[in-house]
């Protein structure tokens, strides 16, 4: 009894983490092919509970004394706040914040893509 117990807790271990989200993780400052140089796989499940999708983002920040900077990030990401309002909010040093980029998906690894479509945001499952 006690082992058909133990045989049951293993199977449905392997079934929940087959079905976990996995999503690639990187950010750079540079361009997509840095970020991807300098990526890794995550479980989200494993990083925290909430995180939900996978998220790829191409944001550019007007600072406040001109100079622009590029944020090139794939990632782990909780569904609710994947929309351009979020993305777009301004930081403290930050005059004006265009999101070019906004993809979320929820199927593992769906954040692999290498060229991410400029100024397009879209969520998908």
């Amino acid at each position: 009894m006690f082992g058909l117990l133990i045989c049951s807790l293993l199977i449905l271990d392997l079934l929940s983490t087959g079905s976990s989200l996995t999503c690639q993780a990187c950010y750079s400052q540079k361009s997509w092919a840095d970020c991807s140089r300098n990526s890794r796989l995550y479980n989200c499940s494993d990083l925290d509970s909430s995180l939900d999708t996978c998220m790829t983002v191409h944001r550019k920040k007007t600072l406040q004394d001109g100079k622009i900077v590029h944020e090139f990030a794939k990632s782990c990401f909780v569904s609710s706040f994947c929309s351009k309002s979020f993305c777009e909010q301004k930081m403290r040093n930050a005059a004006n914040v265009t999101c070019g980029v906004l993809n979320c998906c929820t199927h593992s690894l769906c954040n692999l893509e290498r060229n991410p479509t400029e100024y397009n945001t879209k969520r998908t499952s």
